[in-house]
């Protein structure tokens, strides 16, 4: 039980659940209020945030992806930027060598906290 809780900020004490460590099989999520990441008094985000809770609890992982696909399509079309081609085979690669959906949230976390 001790991993399944979702914290706002780790203790500097805690346990780290990625070792897998027999007294903690689930991994810790940690999971920031979006006001962490962005001012929560811009009317669209207050809205989002009244709607879908702080932390988006109330939005579905379909709906989370939705919404990140369609941000990260206006980021790119904003950006006057070709692509290099090996991005587009990386793209292609990562499609077909990544069947299980966890792998491919996973890879998703790590792009995005790589911004």
């Amino acid at each position: 039980m001790c991993c399944s809780l979702h914290l706002y900020s780790p203790p500097k004490d805690a346990l780290h659940c990625n070792d897998f460590t027999p007294e903690c099989e689930e991994e810790v999520i940690i999971v920031n209020p979006i006001g962490y990441y962005i001012d929560t008094n811009i009317p669209v985000i207050k809205e989002l945030e009244r709607r879908y809770g702080s932390e988006l609890q109330e939005l579905t992982n379909n709906q989370k992806m939705f919404l990140i696909s369609e941000l990260s399509q206006e980021l790119d079309i904003n950006y006057e930027y070709e692509h290099p081609l090996e991005i587009y085979d990386l793209s292609r690669n990562l499609k077909g060598g990544l069947s299980e959906e966890t792998d491919m949230v996973a890879l998703l976390k790590a792009l995005v906290n790589s911004l």
